[in-house]
């Protein structure tokens, strides 16, 4: 995994929330925002099912943040 600014990481997710992820390796645990991440690459089918998880939660948290400021906006 490579983010915005040039750092590479290796591991697995052991969290997802709305906005991040856990990756951990080797027992140590790194929280990234969704948004800090640039390119994924996965090594088994099984991740891949991962990935797809990771970005569908995204655009679904996206597409909420954004109805509720538009509504807060309007109200």
């Amino acid at each position: 995994m490579e983010t915005y600014d040039d750092r590479l990481f290796q591991g697995s997710v052991s969290e997802a929330a709305a906005d991040s992820f856990v990756l951990t390796c080797n027992g140590r645990s790194t929280t990234l925002q969704y948004e800090e991440v640039r390119k994924i690459t996965w090594p088994s089918e099984v991740s891949k099912q991962a990935k797809i998880a990771i970005e569908v939660t995204a655009a679904f948290s996206s597409l909420f943040v954004a109805l509720v400021l538009l509504g807060g906006l309007k109200g």
